[in-house]
């Protein structure tokens, strides 16, 4: 698949994925997790982030807020 490389995954699970589903998170675990659940983004330090943006030429950063300025506005 192009998305996924599950070798590093299988080298961590060792084939028991209840085992490994059912392992407890932390707090803060839990929210970061909830955080990307809600916006979409994937989850990954700034380098996977940034291979993802490079190899599938997407904007996965979040933008700047509020409305984009009309054409020739200073802003």
């Amino acid at each position: 698949d192009k998305l996924v490389n599950i070798e590093p995954l299988m080298s961590i699970v060792k084939k028991d994925w209840a085992v490994f589903l059912g392992q407890e998170v932390t707090s803060e675990e839990r929210k970061n997790l909830q955080k990307h659940e809600r916006t979409g983004r994937p989850l990954g330090d700034v380098k996977f982030i940034e291979r993802l943006k490079k190899k599938f030429n997407v904007v996965l950063k979040p933008g700047k807020l509020g409305p984009k300025p009309k054409a020739g506005d200073q802003g």
